[in-house]
């Protein structure tokens, strides 16, 4: 995969325009790791040695065969209506143990709620009071947390706007209720994980019965979920 990056010519002039690709990002940031890490360690064990294992999480991307027998598959809902089949085939695989065990960047991380707001949680802080737990420092968070797009630009490959940071998308537009610098990701299906600095907060759902129709985050029913969270927080009902 790297190789065929390495050829590939931009599609269009860098700095004109984003485009949302979950999977060319991955290996750009697995190849960074591989070749950056003094141990020469794959993505997969960089993440589970220097994160997982560092906060007493579940995070794999690259699943031990031993552990195959407690992921939860993927259930596809209402999808022959929008995808076809050759693009079903690509979800479906997915569900196939060979799939989980592949180290694929940003495509096949396997983990549960607890462990991914645990994760978060350590970006913007510490943890159980451990001065060594957090992975990120300030000034760190500051620049990753910073727009990287235009307000309001459109992406040409979702059609709506993904405001960017530096591989974290930001949510203070969508749910200003959380304060300046809530930043995270949403997944395929409708999972997400953020962190919410001003309310010291760290968020994240998961699923395993996938909806893939396209729409905005805020009118999912996560969006309408966190959006009650950010009123409990407004009423000191939530710490």
């Amino acid at each position: 995969m790297i190789d065929l990056l390495e050829q590939e010519r931009p599609v269009w002039l860098p700095g004109h325009a984003q485009g949302y690709h979950a999977f060319t990002y991955g290996w750009l940031a697995g190849e960074l790791i591989r070749r950056v890490d003094p141990q020469r360690r794959t993505i997969g064990e960089f993440i589970r040695e220097e994160i997982a294992d560092r906060l007493q999480t579940e995070f794999y991307i690259g699943l031990p065969q031993e552990f195959e027998q407690r992921v939860s598959p993927l259930i596809f809902t209402d999808i022959e209506r929008i995808m076809n089949r050759s693009m079903l085939a690509l979800y479906e695989f997915f569900n196939e143990a060979r799939a989980h065990q592949a180290e694929i960047p940003a495509g096949n991380g396997i983990t549960n709620a607890r462990s991914l707001a645990r994760i978060f949680a350590s970006l913007i802080g510490n943890i159980d009071d451990r001065e060594d737990s957090r992975l990120l420092q300030p000034e760190i968070l500051q620049r990753a947390t910073t727009l990287n797009t235009l307000p309001n630009e459109i992406d040409i490959i979702m059609k709506i706007p993904f405001p960017f940071g530096m591989g974290f998308m930001l949510y203070e537009q969508d749910f200003p209720m959380f304060g300046s610098k809530s930043f995270g990701h949403t997944g395929a299906g409708g999972s997400i994980a953020f962190a919410a600095p001003a309310k010291n907060l760290s968020f994240a759902y998961v699923m395993n019965r996938v909806n893939l129709e396209p729409v905005t985050i805020n009118n999912t029913r996560i969006g309408i979920i966190l959006s009650r969270i950010g009123t409990m927080l407004d009423d000191n009902h939530l710490n």
